[in-house]
């Protein structure tokens, strides 16, 4: 398990969000960490994340076991809101409605292509989650127009919080 720290600054965040600690985990490929997760739910746990985003690839589309993911999902969901956006593996398992589905059965928040507020003490923040470009087409790059993603892009810079 490899943890890395990063402190982000900027006057475009509110100052409620000083001490805002976001968790993000990605391309667990359906890999286990002890017994039903404990040794990545313990590391997360000694941080006290606010929320916990999960960018996808929860499971390996070659060894399909959701099990192993929602042992992940089911202990981190215990230490704060988890966020998820889906990944290359979710798409190319052809089950990407039952792995949703188990998420949002447990309380996952869905951010697939969608902009969510989180607030605190009356001031927001704005969560993106932007699908990987396989939901869209089973070769990575037919049907991906560049100048399409750019204008969806540029449309979320004009709203307050993307600037």
């Amino acid at each position: 398990i490899t943890i890395s720290n990063f402190n982000y600054s900027s006057y475009d965040v509110p100052s409620k969000f000083n001490d805002f600690k976001i968790v993000h985990i990605s391309d667990l490929h359906n890999k286990m960490f002890g017994k039903e997760q404990s040794e990545i739910l313990e590391e997360i746990e000694k941080l006290s994340p606010d929320i916990i985003i999960v960018t996808g690839d929860l499971i390996d589309r070659r060894r399909y076991n959701l099990d192993k993911a929602m042992d992940f999902i089911n202990g981190a969901i215990e230490i704060a809101p988890i966020y998820y956006v889906s990944g290359n593996h979710e798409a190319w398992s052809g089950k990407y409605s039952e792995i949703k589905d188990s998420l949002i059965e447990v309380g996952v928040n869905i951010i697939d292509d969608t902009k969510l507020e989180i607030t605190k003490e009356n001031s927001t923040i704005y969560l993106l989650g932007l699908s990987d470009p396989s939901f869209l087409t089973s070769n990575y790059t037919d049907g991906t127009d560049i100048s399409n993603m750019e204008e969806y892009l540029s449309n979320w810079s004009n709203i307050e919080g993307f600037k």
